[in-house]
């Protein structure tokens, strides 16, 4: 009986099948599911650890403000978080039990600028990074192999400091090969999720809050313009109307010199 119930179990689902989705840190991304009108039975999980998304048309307090389905049973996620990344099963009754899984993967962007000096018969690199994630650490690699202090390089790296919104990592390299070839990469590693590194010695644009003068100027600039619109109807009226009154003065006046005549 247990044998038939177990076979049965398997024919009862169908339609499995997994892709790969991927989202920045702070971003938007959807998870397709495709269940088009099977609304009513429609559920979300997260495996590893195993909890529930959405059920029942609602969302669990860690999605709540940040997560919206679709018309096609798809998930919105908005403001994604570093605890978003793994693997997501979409399930629905259409009439069997259909299961559809998807991998998330999340990474951090980050602007890493490098610069070196020479310091007599040593030479010094300088690595700064600028990035959303305070979860990171500066790595050095030298011909694809990441390295560590020893007795011809030093290594040292500054806590990071947040300013505008990013996370600001700074850290050196001090190698006794002044004329070393190839030179060391600098690079940043993020905990738990990817790293999407540009190398550009340039800090991102960041747009700057309004100055309190600056906005009552603008509120004033604003509070004005109903005002001129208002001069600028009534003059286009008085005109208008002082041209009716001409013309009809010299109506008048032609009807009175006929009249005479």
């Amino acid at each position: 009986m247990k044998i038939i119930i177990g076979v049965l179990m398997v024919f009862a689902a169908s339609g499995e099948n997994e892709s790969t989705f991927y989202g920045t840190l702070n971003g938007s991304v959807l998870l397709q599911c495709n269940c088009s009108t099977h609304k009513a039975s429609l559920k979300w999980q997260k495996e590893e650890p195993n909890k529930v998304v959405y059920k029942q048309s609602k969302f669990s307090d860690t999605y709540k403000g940040r997560a919206e389905i679709t018309s096609d049973c798809s998930l919105l996620l908005t403001n994604i978080r570093p605890e978003d990344q793994g693997k997501y099963k979409c399930i629905f009754h259409n009439p069997l039990y259909v299961f559809h899984y998807i991998n998330l993967s999340i990474s951090a962007s980050y602007n890493v600028c490098q610069t070196s000096e020479n310091n007599g018969s040593k030479k010094i690199f300088k690595c700064n990074v600028t990035g959303g994630y305070r979860e990171a650490e500066i790595e050095w690699t030298l011909d694809k192999k990441i390295l560590a202090n020893s007795t011809e390089t030093k290594i040292t790296h500054s806590e990071p400091t947040a300013s505008n919104g990013f996370y600001n990592f700074r850290g050196e390299l001090e190698i006794n090969k002044p004329n070393l070839t190839p030179e060391p990469q600098c690079g940043v590693k993020a905990k738990g999720i990817q790293s999407n590194i540009s190398f550009v010695c340039e800090q991102p644009e960041i747009s700057k809050p309004i100055k309190a003068e600056d906005q009552r100027k603008i509120t004033s600039f604003y509070k004005i313009i109903p005002i001129v619109l208002v001069l600028g109807i009534s003059l286009v009226l008085w005109h208008r109307w002082k041209m009716s009154q001409s013309r009809r003065m010299a109506e008048e006046d032609a009807f009175n010199f006929e009249g005479k005549i």
